[in-house]
């Protein structure tokens, strides 16, 4: 990594191609508004790195270390994210949002997540945890298998969503959005079998 950096220790307006990064570490430095473009990240040690108005496009992310990590105003489009687990993120400014991304197996575990974009995402089996997701925009996307524990939902926009298990006796979901037919899974959690 000291190849590709040097020592600087902050990195800002700089464009990454096709980075293929193993079992290295990021530790430690910081990056603004830095555009990482076809980058694998597998098993990288991003511990108490900040990325500020950064974004992946079409990378991959797979279980990748954020101990202490600042996800500020970032974007994923395009990408691949496998068993990363958000929960030990900086909470300071957490402020992810995902386009057109594979999220799979992912925990966020009590994280803000007020409006954020999650449009046109497979979020295959991750789980969110006590987090507070009010209008969050869940549109076009693909929620099978992820759950949703102790959640603020209130204005969520699940419209246009799929496949989607929300139990509304341990979520708050005052004025989210659904549309039928997905919203009838909402009643699973009452035992409630529906027929034509």
């Amino acid at each position: 990594m000291d190849d590709l950096f040097g020592d600087v220790d902050e990195i800002e307006d700089r464009l990454f191609t096709g980075l293929n990064i193993e079992d290295d570490s990021f530790s430690g430095r910081y990056f603004e508004n830095c555009r990482f473009e076809n980058c694998r990240f597998l098993q990288a040690d991003f511990r108490d790195t900040r990325f500020s108005d950064c974004s992946f496009i079409s990378c991959e992310w797979s279980v990748v270390s954020l101990t202490g990590t600042a996800l500020s105003n970032v974007t994923f489009t395009s990408s691949k994210l496998m068993g990363v687990d958000f929960s030990p993120c900086n909470r300071f400014g957490f402020s992810p949002d995902f386009s057109g991304s594979m999220i799979h197996s992912c925990v966020f575990f009590e994280k803000k997540l007020i409006s954020t974009q999650l449009t046109g995402c497979e979020i295959i089996q991750s789980d969110f945890i006590r987090c507070d997701m009010k209008k969050s925009d869940f549109s076009n996307s693909n929620l099978e298998g992820s759950s949703f524990q102790d959640c603020s939902l209130e204005k969520a926009d699940f419209r246009t969503a799929t496949r989607y298990r929300i139990d509304p006796f341990t979520n708050r979901i005052r004025g989210a959005r659904f549309s039928a037919p997905e919203a009838l899974s909402l009643l699973a959690s009452l035992g409630i079998e529906l027929s034509d």
